[in-house]
């Protein structure tokens, strides 16, 4: 219908109201991550943006380099947003992400998704000792 909004001035309206903006954003995050994305963007909000992209890496089932393409987008919008140390954070997760994988596929025992101080854990309990001294 012609008296629809579209996206562009619904996000537009929403601009004046805080209330229902604040309300709509709560129902995007349950329902349309993709529009709660639009909605970041529009307002050039880094920090949310880069909460959004850490959130896409764990729940989407993507590859290894997808989930550390998504965790790097978020770097970038921490450092837009002038957020170093969820910058340096998300850094070293990309790192231990990328370790885990290689531990998985040379020991052929799941790493990923643990935590550093459970991935050395395990690798001190199934006897690799040089390979969690290794670690960073």
């Amino acid at each position: 219908r012609s008296s629809d909004l579209n996206r562009g001035e619904f996000f537009m309206t929403l601009q004046n109201q805080p209330v229902a903006r604040s309300l709509y954003r709560q129902l995007c995050k349950h329902e349309e991550l993709e529009t709660l994305k639009s909605l970041y963007e529009q307002d050039d909000d880094h920090q949310e943006l880069g909460n959004y992209h850490i959130r896409s890496s764990y729940t989407t089932k993507k590859t290894i380099e997808g989930r550390v393409g998504a965790l790097q987008n978020a770097v970038d919008e921490f450092y837009k947003s002038k957020n170093d140390f969820a910058a340096k954070a998300t850094e070293d997760q990309i790192k231990l992400l990328r370790e885990q994988r290689r531990l998985q596929e040379e020991l052929n025992v799941p790493y990923i998704d643990y935590s550093l101080h459970e991935t050395v854990h395990h690798l001190i309990v199934d006897g690799h000792h040089k390979k969690a001294r290794s670690e960073e």
